[in-house]
């Protein structure tokens, strides 16, 4: 008996989710690779100023030359990061954009 209560009562539960599954339609939209290069130069900008903060901080509490040589070459790295970060948009964004006639 216990069963056939426990049984009853999963139909009506999995009929409700199957009925409420149409009440609010969701529009997807496609996604396109200028999406993800924003979601790449995002992540890429926001982890280059860390680097520079942290490298900053480094050079600036250096006691030796070769810790100070270490973080100005992590410094001028994360510029050269940085820019070729800047390049890549540029690249994809003039790839990316049609001509006018096409």
């Amino acid at each position: 008996m216990k069963y056939k209560i426990l049984v009853i009562f999963l139909v009506f539960i999995l009929i409700s989710n199957v009925y409420s599954q149409h009440i609010i339609p969701i529009e997807l939209r496609e996604a396109s690779i200028w999406d993800f290069v924003n979601l790449i130069y995002g992540i890429s900008t926001a982890f280059a100023t860390l680097l520079l903060i942290f490298h900053g901080f480094k050079f600036i509490t250096a006691s030796t030359t070769e810790d100070k040589r270490e973080a100005r070459n992590g410094l001028i790295y994360t510029l050269l990061g940085l820019f070729i970060i800047a390049l890549a948009l540029a690249l994809v964004n003039f790839l990316y954009s049609r001509p006018a006639g096409y």
